[in-house]
C-alpha cells in the first residue's frame, strides 16, 4: 500500500530523511517548506531549505531561527540555503513553522539567491 500524500503548509518545519550530497548516508533532520500549496498539488514533491544545529560551520546567508518552540526544534538552528526537493510520502511528520520574522528573511535570501536579475 502507498504511503498517502500529506500537504503541508509553506514555512512548516518538517522531519525529512535528509540526503547528503557528499555521501551515501541519509539521516532525519528537520527542514523548512518553501513550495507553495499549488506545486505541491501539482508535482507532489516538496521543495525545501537545510535546517542545521552546527555551531561551527557556516554558509552564505545562514537565518538563525529565533522561536524554537514554534519551530518544534530542540536546540539552536539556523536555515541553510541549500534547495532540494523531496517526494510527498517521504516527509515524516510536522515539527512546527517558522515565524514572521524568519519568513521574512527566508523571502529576502530567496529573492537574492533565486530571482535576483544581473
Amino acid at each position: 500500500m502507498t504511503k498517502p500524500i500529506v500537504i503541508y503548509n509553506q514555512f512548516d518545519i518538517v522531519s525529512v530523511p535528509f540526503p547528503f550530497t557528499d555521501s551515501a548516508c541519509i539521516k532525519k533532520r528537520p527542514a523548512l517548506i518553501v513550495s507553495t500549496y499549488r506545486y505541491v498539488l501539482e508535482h507532489a514533491h516538496y521543495i525545501l531549505l537545510m535546517i542545521t544545529s552546527a555551531k561551527q560551520s557556516q554558509w552564505p546567508g545562514d537565518i538563525d531561527i529565533l522561536n524554537l518552540d514554534l519551530a518544534g526544534l530542540p536546540k539552536a538552528s539556523k536555515i541553510r540555503f541549500k534547495l532540494f526537493s523531496l517526494d510527498c510520502r517521504i516527509v515524516l511528520n510536522n515539527l512546527g513553522k517558522l515565524d514572521k520574522i524568519g519568513i521574512q528573511k527566508v523571502l529576502d535570501g530567496l529573492s537574492v539567491y533565486l530571482w535576483s536579475t544581473p
